[in-house]
């Protein structure tokens, strides 16, 4: 009984760091995407012509 109890705790110690971990790379994921979508948008945008050189 007392190894049950242990293993479950052990279990949800393992199952609620695993979201944890999980959550933090989503988060970050998220991020990097956003960014690179923001540095798509800056290359994309249109440019003025440039001032020509006499």
């Amino acid at each position: 009984m007392i190894t049950s109890g242990a293993g479950l705790i052990v279990g949800v110690i393992a199952y609620t760091g695993y979201h944890l971990l999980n959550m933090m790379i989503e988060r970050f994921t998220l991020a990097l995407e956003v960014n690179a979508f923001e540095f798509i948008e800056v290359l994309q945008k249109p440019t003025t012509e440039p001032a020509r050189m006499r």
